[in-house]
């Protein structure tokens, strides 16, 4: 019997559609195997380990349809809450051909769209700040757990700002 796995979150699934891999953290330990997800196909379930706080997901965050690490974090426990935590890679069974279609038929799309597409990332991404600026303080006033997520996410938020700004500054050189 084949053996499904769901994707209730849009943009995760998305994801995973349109890139042919998702990185996604569910609340239980699961095999590695071939699964079957509605609307991808055969997809190889591969587990990365346990998600033990906010800045396990960092290295990930690029490839799991979210854009930021606070935003996947929130969905995350909206799941799993107090649960324990673990990381799988999903890739669809021949994404390689598929990221090479993706990646050309992308250069046939550069140019004005591509540069629009950019301002409206730069403009999401301003916002997003914002938003998680005033997640951060409110997670503080609470306290316990959310007040050591807070502190910690702060603490290596630097290390990924700056992560993240090599790499924009790579993507535009």
């Amino acid at each position: 019997m084949e053996t499904k796995m769901r994707f209730d979150c849009v943009n995760v699934k998305s994801h995973l559609q349109r890139f042919g891999l998702v990185f996604t953290v569910r609340g239980y330990d699961m095999k590695n195997k071939i699964v079957m997800v509605d609307d991808v196909g055969q997809c190889k379930r591969t587990q990365i380990k346990e998600i033990k706080r906010i800045t396990d997901l960092s290295d990930y965050v690029s490839r799991s349809g979210f854009l930021r690490v606070l935003s996947w974090w929130l969905q995350i426990d909206s799941f799993t809450a107090d649960k324990r935590k673990f990381l799988y890679k999903v890739e669809k069974i021949g994404a390689e051909e598929h990221e090479r279609e993706r990646q050309e038929s992308y250069l046939h799309y550069c140019g004005t769209a591509a540069a629009e597409q950019v301002e409206a990332e730069k403009e999401e991404k301003e916002a997003g700040d914002l938003i998680e600026s005033m997640i951060l303080d409110a997670w503080k006033r609470e306290g316990g757990i959310h007040k050591r997520a807070a502190e910690e996410y702060e603490k290596e938020g630097d290390l990924y700002k700056q992560a993240v700004a090599e790499l924009e500054e790579e993507l535009d050189g």
